[in-house]
């Protein structure tokens, strides 16, 4: 772990990286410096380290991030139901430079706490039951072009935190037990087509928060409550894609692990309630 020390107080709860604009989105419900204002954005400048105030104001917590492939949108959810001041039922659509609010509007029932962007799809995933008018239990996939909720529904029992689409899979971590039409607890792996789970399942004793793949996309790392996972004692953990078993990296992180983000070349952001770290990656293999 380096020792830079951010100076935020309060929670962060998403981190998503803009290499085009060299810098990382922060998510959350949070001040900055010395100020009492509660921010819900933020970016922090990879070059300098600097934390800055980004984006419009939010009138609650911004709990996911997730930039567009073509790196000129990002898209917000969380708690929020304004976004500079017009409606927004919990997930907006944001210009990557300035963040400019945008035309681009689809509602959810309930707070949504993870995003990732695939293609022509954003999945969403969170505690609502309904999104774009469609019932959907804690996680969706959402049409981008038509605002709209596509036919994808894999049957949650309870909410999703984080998800992480990888090819034709989509990696789900939460308080769910049950997803996909199998007993799965706190962590599975859906197919993108038909949304069954597939044989995975590493067995989380306490749920997982967040979820990232490695930029190769050999890896996914894994943060949050628990303490063991895969059959080893890890604070954070990264799973090896093509076997499905854990890695023996093993960083210590003293907290609940709420969002993970990756920075330059050779670390990984960890963030949690009034705590950032930061490590070496890649873990050794």
């Amino acid at each position: 772990m380096t020792d830079w020390q951010p100076p935020i107080r309060g929670v962060v709860r998403a981190l998503a990286p803009d290499a085009q604009h060299g810098r990382v989105y922060l998510g959350g419900r949070f001040a900055l410096e010395e100020g009492r204002t509660q921010r819900s954005l933020a970016t922090l400048d990879l070059a300098s380290g600097t934390l800055s105030a980004w984006g419009p104001t939010v009138n609650s917590g911004v709990w996911a991030i997730a930039p567009a492939g073509d790196a000129a949108t990002v898209y917000v959810g969380g708690a929020f139901t304004t976004v500079d001041g017009k409606p927004r039922r919990r997930l907006a659509a944001l210009q990557a430079g300035d963040g400019a609010l945008l035309p681009w509007n689809i509602g959810a029932s309930a707070v949504v706490r993870a995003l990732s962007w695939n293609g022509d799809d954003l999945w969403v995933g969170g505690q609502f039951t309904s999104i774009g008018g469609e019932q959907r239990r804690g996680i969706a996939a959402v049409e981008i072009a038509g605002a709209q909720t596509s036919g994808w529904d894999a049957a949650a029992n309870g909410n999703v935190e984080s998800l992480a689409v990888i090819g034709e899979t989509v990696y789900v971590a939460g308080p769910f037990t049950s997803i996909g039409g199998r007993s799965r607890k706190h962590l599975g792996a859906l197919d993108a087509v038909d949304g069954t789970a597939t044989r995975w399942d590493p067995a989380p004793d306490d749920v997982v928060r967040a979820l990232l793949p490695a930029p190769d996309g050999t890896q996914l790392v894994v943060a949050g409550d628990f303490e063991r996972v895969g059959g080893g004692r890890r604070d954070v953990a990264s799973f090896e894609l093509a076997s499905g078993y854990v890695t023996d990296w093993r960083p210590v992180a003293p907290f609940s692990g709420l969002a993970l983000a990756f920075g330059d070349a050779g670390t990984v952001f960890v963030a949690g309630e009034g705590a950032i770290a930061v490590f070496r990656w890649p873990p050794l293999l």
